[in-house]
């Protein structure tokens, strides 16, 4: 009886140690943000957590339905459209182990649409797609409404003696965005002064006209340019020195 209760515990551990190593399956997004936009071009990588990647066949599915079945391949790009927003999941078939699977989280998409009666067509699948819309009828190449707009905001107009002034670049809606800043003057060509900066604020010296957009993702997809700010210099009062006799 004494040898069949140390069995019984040593099977309970080993079954402990085994429950406790089974790890699953994991989805991540590029870029990390659950409110997407169409035309913007994601990432989904699916990590089985488990051995090397090339161990396992993939299977991505949205709203339960596969759109892709058995691919080598542990992520999978696509452009948005309206049409694609709900459930995604991934699921890992082990290459050796024909009953071993492993299902992942699911990540839940919301792909805005901005503007009214659209309805926006791919000519290919992935990253490289290209897009054309259609408004009443009409085909509109690179149609931007969908896109946000980024805000430019300054904490005043005129640039303190000897100091700076900080901009503030914001989008609104959805996150993981760095900024582009540019400047120009009067008299000379717009140039950027700050490309794909992480934070979303600069300080400035020099007088000019500002504007930023945001971007993320790879390719790069890009906001609605913001409204253009003009800054100026204190200028500095000449003191009137009275000479003597």
């Amino acid at each position: 009886e004494t040898s069949h209760r140390y069995l019984l515990m040593i099977l309970m551990r080993l079954s402990c140690v085994c429950l406790c190593f089974v790890v699953d399956a994991e989805l991540t997004l590029e870029p990390k943000s659950p409110y997407l936009f169409t035309g913007e071009c994601i990432t989904f990588t699916c990590d089985m957590r488990d051995g090397y990647d090339t161990d396992w066949h993939y299977t991505f599915n949205w709203n339960g339905q596969h759109i892709v079945s058995f691919d080598a391949n542990n992520s999978y790009s696509l452009n948005l459209t309206a049409d694609l927003s709900g459930d995604y999941q991934c699921i890992g078939h082990h290459k050796d182990l024909t009953n071993v699977t492993k299902q992942s989280n699911k990540v839940t998409l919301s792909v805005k649409e901005r503007a009214e009666n659209l309805q926006t067509v791919l000519f290919t699948s992935g990253c490289t797609s290209h897009s054309f819309y259609i408004i009443n009828n009409d085909i509109i190449l690179n149609q931007t409404a969908h896109r946000p707009t980024a805000t430019l905001r300054a904490d005043g107009t005129s640039i303190p003696v000897a100091g700076t002034l900080t901009l503030t670049c914001s989008v609104l809606v959805s996150g993981g965005w760095k900024y582009d800043w540019f400047r120009r003057t009067s008299d000379s060509y717009e140039t950027m002064i700050v490309a794909d900066g992480v934070q979303n604020s600069i300080s400035v010296s020099h007088e000019g006209i500002y504007r930023c957009r945001g971007r993320r993702g790879n390719p790069g997809f890009f906001t609605e340019d913001s409204d253009e700010i003009r800054i100026e210099k204190t200028c500095v009062p000449l003191t009137l020195l009275k000479l003597g006799p």
